[in-house]
């Protein structure tokens, strides 16, 4: 919080306006959230992807991320620095460690034995 007064020296006389300013940290606003800091993204990354989509994609989250840890910027101007998806912010949570690796699992692979119809074999080679 900043306060003072300013002076004005008219003709008329002089006068004192005192002043009050209180700057609050920058937040960013959804239909049903308030984003002021990355723990509150990553919540709502966790409940509505879609919504921390379109977050993560707004103007303002670069600033968000910077104000949290400057360090972060980096990795997520990276991350949209070409086109930019619902992957681009997963790998921005995992890069954060906020989210486990959504990985394919291999399976054992079964041997085919059976024949294929004329059809399915003029399709396939």
């Amino acid at each position: 919080m900043l306060s003072g007064v300013f002076t004005i020296c008219t003709d008329a006389g002089e006068y004192r306006i005192p002043y009050r300013v209180e700057i609050e940290r920058s937040a960013i606003k959804t239909s049903t959230a308030v984003i002021g800091n990355m723990e509150d993204f990553i919540k709502l990354a966790q409940e509505d992807f879609q919504k921390a989509y379109l977050i993560f994609v707004s103007p303002g989250f670069s600033r968000l991320v910077y104000e949290e840890n400057p360090q972060w910027i980096s990795l997520y101007e990276g991350l949209t620095a070409q086109s930019v998806n619902y992957s681009s912010l997963e790998e921005f949570l995992i890069g954060l460690n906020k989210r486990a690796q959504s990985g394919c699992r291999r399976t054992k692979r079964k041997r085919f034995t059976g024949t294929l119809s004329s059809r399915c074999r003029s399709h396939w080679f």
